[in-house]
């Protein structure tokens, strides 16, 4: 097992992860702050129309600096990093439609952040479509991270770099239970438009999960 940046193995952890995961998705039944019906389905290597949908939201949150990754990621590059382990993707609750053939609201992933002894606790990464942001896309994916989080054994979710200045992801997880437990300073180098280098701290987030 590698870093929560990395690739994960197969492990047979995972494969009896993955037994649990059939029985639970799709998650149905789920509503925007509009009414609008949505559903959380896995996100696979096979999904090509909503991959390529994700990958391109990656690439425009990691230009934008929310991501610690300093260079966009091709599609092995994407799924190497967001379809390690497990994925999900939040659509439009939309009936005789294939999942990969509706738009992708956001998506995210679950997998463990530390190896070994702690692997019990995981990580996670959140995109949201613009066009869909301040709707409850990311409340509705929240809710789903952390009861999916509970039912494949993981206990607690751990974020290594949540940016200071990404203002609206501090609110966002605060709101939602997570606690800041640690800060690193100077964790994020931004370049300057005269070429000079500053720095950004980031935080520690932590949510323990409830039954």
């Amino acid at each position: 097992m590698t870093s929560a940046y990395g690739p994960l193995d197969t492990t047979p952890e995972w494969m009896e992860r993955q037994k649990v995961l059939d029985r639970l998705i799709p998650l149905s039944n789920l509503y925007l702050r509009d009414a609008t019906p949505v559903r959380i389905v896995q996100l696979r290597r096979e999904c090509t129309k909503l991959c390529e949908q994700a990958q391109l939201l990656l690439n425009l949150e990691i230009e934008a600096g929310s991501y610690p990754q300093d260079k966009t990621l091709d599609m092995e590059g994407f799924c190497n990093y967001y379809l390690s382990y497990f994925a999900f993707a939040c659509i439009e609750d939309v009936e005789h439609h294939n999942d990969d053939s509706v738009d992708l609201l956001g998506s995210f992933y679950i997998k463990p952040n530390f190896p070994g002894r702690s692997s019990h606790i995981c990580n996670t990464g959140f995109l949201v479509q613009p066009q869909w942001r301040r709707k409850g896309v990311g409340s509705v994916m929240e809710k789903a991270f952390s009861w999916l989080s509970f039912q494949l054994f993981f206990r607690a979710a751990f974020f290594n770099l949540v940016y200071v200045d990404n203002e609206a992801s501090v609110g966002f997880w605060k709101k939602h239970g997570y606690q800041i437990v640690g800060v690193i300073p100077c964790a994020k180098k931004v370049k300057r438009d005269d070429g000079t280098i500053s720095y950004v701290d980031a935080l520690n987030m932590f949510k323990e999960f409830c039954p």
